[in-house]
């Protein structure tokens, strides 16, 4: 709950998009903690992956916001799509378009992408767990009104009164307990579909937290949010592709 930082009278740092930048620097780290320490995984390699995540997902995440969420807004101020220091991005876009990016990325560089995509997830689950931080410090993606001893105060900066669910904390220790998880499986003499038990519980947990929530995001469908919709969608996708992959053995 506290927006920006205030440096001096003239120097604001928005303290979405500094929590953020800091994620987005410690993931990078252990990424390449992680090639420097596997050598069948290429640093420099690891390291355009990487950046292929960063931009895409920057602007999946963007792109979905501003074209589902708030299109009329932006319509009027179309330049304000622009102003990223001011918050507005959804989660799924930014994974969407990393994925997309990604996969494009691999194939141009003839890179096996499940071998990649199992090495990343444990960044995926940290990055996310610690992107929430930005989110609740902004004062976004609030939950709904509650009496329990932890419930937050948003409405001093401007958002709905009441005490309410910290569901952006809710994600984060949901997704460092994730992280957590992979890091242990992938010490398994059998490997695992990291990946794929990546997507799953992270489908498992976004469709938890979303039952908590009371933010405004978009148009609901059959009574579910669209990110509920794709949380079900990826969980079905994700066992539906793990299974296939088992059979074809």
């Amino acid at each position: 709950m506290y927006p920006y930082i205030y440096i001096t009278q003239n120097i604001v740092i928005p303290t979405y998009l500094l929590v953020i930048s800091l994620t987005y620097c410690l993931c990078i780290l252990f990424v390449y903690w992680r090639a420097k320490n596997r050598p069948e995984f290429a640093v420099s390699r690891a390291l355009d992956i990487c950046l292929v995540i960063m931009v895409c997902g920057l602007m999946g995440a963007r792109l979905f916001h501003v074209f589902y969420e708030d299109f009329n807004y932006y319509r009027q101020s179309p330049w304000d799509i622009f102003k990223l220091w001011h918050g507005g991005f959804v989660i799924y876009g930014g994974f969407i378009g990393a994925l997309l990016g990604s996969i494009l990325f691999l194939r141009y560089k003839k890179e096996p992408f499940w071998q990649w995509a199992n090495f990343m997830a444990p960044a995926f689950a940290l990055g996310y767990g610690l992107g929430r931080l930005a989110c609740f410090f902004n004062g976004c993606c609030f939950g709904r009104e509650c009496q329990l001893p932890w419930a937050v105060e948003f409405s001093y900066i401007g958002l709905p009164s009441g005490h309410r669910h910290p569901t952006q904390l809710y994600a984060t220790f949901w997704e460092l307990g994730v992280f957590f998880l992979l890091l242990h499986l992938e010490k398994s003499k059998r490997p695992k579909p990291i990946f794929l038990i990546w997507l799953c519980l992270h489908a498992i947990g976004r469709l938890i937290m979303e039952h908590f929530r009371d933010d405004f995001r978009g148009p609901e469908i059959m009574g579910l949010s669209v990110s509920s919709w794709l949380s079900i969608s990826i969980l079905g996708l994700a066992l539906v592709t793990n299974f296939v992959s088992k059979a074809a053995k």
